[in-house]
């Protein structure tokens, strides 16, 4: 299951969960990386189903690292993302919310 980690510039990261041991969670990111995280440090992905027009979502704008933004427009592969830094709308697939 891929997830949303906290690394240790403080941004969410794609990443997918290797291990538990107690309340540390061990972490490989997309990108090669490795680190450990606890359960705070962690969010899980919404679905598509859960995702309305309106919302305001953390959503992988480049490569794994996630941004905040607000869902402009819902479509079949994934959905319109207003970017509250000013970027120009992107679409976003399903599975990187």
């Amino acid at each position: 299951m891929t997830i949303a980690a906290k690394w240790t510039d403080n941004n969410y990261y794609l990443a997918t969960i290797s291990s538990i041991k107690g309340d540390a969670y061990a972490i490989d990111y997309t990108d090669g990386s490795n680190g450990e995280v606890k359960i705070t440090d962690l969010k899980i992905l919404s679905e598509k189903s859960e995702l309305n027009v309106g919302n305001t979502v953390i959503a992988v704008w480049a490569g794994s690292k996630f941004y905040p933004g607000k869902i402009k427009e819902i479509k079949v592969t994934g959905a319109i993302i207003t970017w509250d830094d000013g970027t120009a709308d992107s679409e976003v697939a399903y599975g990187k919310f």
